[in-house]
């Protein structure tokens, strides 16, 4: 695929090839054009405090961040799976390792985050992030791994039963586990009430979650976060909303992708300093 087949959506830059092949038998072995648009590199700061340097460039930790988009032009594309990505080889052209260095906190070499995928389901986004930079000298980054795509396209909805708003209320829907992990008073912000719920399995599945009243009215809801983790066993979600008033009973309402399907996508590009 050429560089101008792209009309202009990606930025005028390197181009690399990425095979792609679906997890699934049944599915086409396709290849997804990709492109490197941003490249981050920050040295030492100056002075300490509690959070790290006092100064440092672009208010950033020390490392090196590589950001790349990929295009499907069918679209379909739903979700980057962050934690089964992996990157194999990070090598500047002095022969430099930038996964020399392990993070504190994840004890992993690099990190896949920010990932975001555009409203038409063509475009991923996302960065690899790693705590190490390049030689003094060095003008390029080879980049070996594989990213972790998700697709789908038809959705089905499922209700629980009319559930007490009360923690520890446990129930399913859609083929997953939920639980109510708390309920009342939030420890933070102005709702007068909020209700954390917690599910595992297949995350990944799930496309959206509404909340209905006992009575079967759809909830106006402050979304207050939700925070994925990998539990070694499998992911675990939880997601806080915060309501305007006090309810006695809740209806979770689940839609799910029926038809999702995973692709890998072997990634091996070059990364100069001009974009």
């Amino acid at each position: 695929m050429s560089q101008s087949s792209f009309k202009g959506f990606f930025l005028p830059i390197a181009l690399a090839m990425l095979g792609a092949q679906f997890v699934d038998s049944q599915a086409i072995a396709q290849r997804l054009p990709g492109k490197i648009v941003g490249l981050r590199v920050v040295g030492g700061g100056y002075g300490k405090t509690e959070y790290g340097p006092e100064l440092r460039a672009f208010n950033w930790s020390k490392g090196t961040t590589i950001a790349l988009m990929m295009q499907n032009k069918a679209g379909g594309l739903i979700e980057v799976i962050e934690e089964d990505s992996t990157v194999t080889t990070l090598l500047d052209d002095k022969g430099k390792s930038l996964l020399d260095k392990k993070s504190k906190f994840s004890g992993k070499a690099f990190s896949l985050s920010n990932s975001a995928i555009s409203k038409d389901g063509k475009v991923a986004l996302f960065e690899i992030t790693t705590e190490s930079v390049p030689s003094k000298g060095a003008t390029s980054i080879e980049l070996v791994g594989e990213v972790h795509l998700a697709s789908g396209s038809k959705v089905t909805q499922a209700k629980s039963d009319t559930i007490k708003a009360a923690k520890g209320q446990k129930f399913e829907v859609g083929g997953l586990k939920y639980s109510i992990e708390s309920a009342g008073k939030p420890e933070w912000g102005s709702d007068p009430f909020s209700i954390q719920i917690k599910y595992k399995g297949d995350v990944g599945s799930v496309k959206e979650i509404k909340f209905y009243s006992g009575d079967g009215n759809e909830l106006d809801f402050n979304d207050l976060g939700t925070m994925t983790l990998d539990m070694g066993a499998g992911m675990e979600v939880s997601k806080t909303i915060g309501l305007p008033k006090k309810i006695d009973s809740i209806i979770v309402g689940v839609e799910s992708w029926s038809d999702r399907k995973l692709m890998k996508v072997p990634l091996k590009v070059k990364i100069s300093l001009g974009l």
